[in-house]
């Protein structure tokens, strides 16, 4: 039986190619002229979540509202920089929040393009449905893009001092999904 897997996967595992007999669809680099319909899937922020909460003074108070404005405006920078390179590529676009996302949105699309972390590329995946027909054209391409990477002063130090002072922040996502960054998108896609 023959799947498709993000291009990341082969990268880090090459045996999975050999025992699972896996077909890869590879986006072209810079050559996103030939997708016509693109859907972009953006996930929610915690900083939307949690302003929606202080407005019905519902939110934590012990939260760090500058680290999650500044990773907010990290993510709407990258989904701003996303769509524009696929705008400049020619193709139609559509925009969905993670949390909207339904089948109707995924039929018909060449290329989905999930804009957030892990989380978000495993939530749109769940809308790409091959039909269990394995031609070359039966569903779109799954690219996903991780938004707000972690920087190397955010990773987790596995001991006991650094362990606690870094595990305030467990929702980042590490990008294993994800074909691209926001750091390197523009040399990948």
């Amino acid at each position: 039986m023959q799947s498709f897997v993000l291009l990341s996967q082969v990268r880090k595992c090459p045996r999975y190619l050999a025992n699972n007999h896996v077909k890869i669809r590879k986006i072209q680099r810079r050559n996103l002229s030939k997708y016509q319909r693109v859907l972009m899937v953006v996930k929610h922020t915690p900083y939307e979540q949690y302003t929606q909460l202080k407005v019905q003074g519902k939110a934590p108070k012990q939260l760090r509202w500058e680290r999650l404005k500044d990773r907010f405006e990290s993510h709407r920078s990258c989904v701003d920089e996303v769509r524009k390179m696929v705008e400049d590529g020619g193709s139609e676009v559509l925009v969905v929040s993670r949390e909207e996302l339904s089948p109707r949105h995924v039929d018909g699309i060449d290329l989905l393009i999930a804009v957030g972390g892990d989380g978000t590329v495993l939530s749109a995946s769940h809308y790409v449905d091959t039909g269990f027909r394995f031609q070359e054209n039966d569903g779109p391409v799954v690219l996903g893009v991780n938004s707000d990477p972690t920087r190397p002063h955010e990773r987790l130090v596995l001991d006991a001092d650094s362990l606690k002072k870094n595990a305030r922040d467990e929702r980042r996502s590490f990008g294993a999904l994800c074909y691209a960054t926001a750091n390197n998108m523009h040399d990948l896609i």
